[in-house]
């Protein structure tokens, strides 16, 4: 099982800097409880309304019952019938894009 705790809110306008260096926000144990009280801090900035929520610009990752890996967006579809595909320059594009094209950072 894997939790993944920024895909779900991992839009950069959903995110904070330190430094001048982009950071994205998270979300916590509580967003993955379905059962999690009113009020409960479920990322780290507070942009989540419920459990489970995935907001623009976010995504899960999930196995169903078969074992196959699935890919949900904020708009409940699958990635590969996603209508608009992610963002451009977004990091889910970046992940996407041909091995060719993926570019060596110059973070020091």
């Amino acid at each position: 099982m894997i939790l993944e705790n920024a895909d779900a809110v991992e839009d950069d306008k959903l995110g904070y800097t330190i430094n001048g260096l982009l950071m994205s926000d998270f979300v916590t144990p509580a967003w993955f409880d379905p059962k999690s009280p009113a009020g409960a801090k479920l990322d780290y900035l507070g942009h989540v309304a419920r459990p489970l929520e995935i907001l623009p610009g976010g995504y899960i990752s999930y196995q169903d019952a078969a074992g196959n890996w699935q890919q949900v967006f904020a708009n409940n579809s699958p990635v590969g019938r996603h209508a608009n595909g992610p963002a451009a320059g977004s990091r889910l594009a970046k992940r996407q894009a041909p091995r060719g094209e993926w570019k060596r950072s110059t973070a020091v």
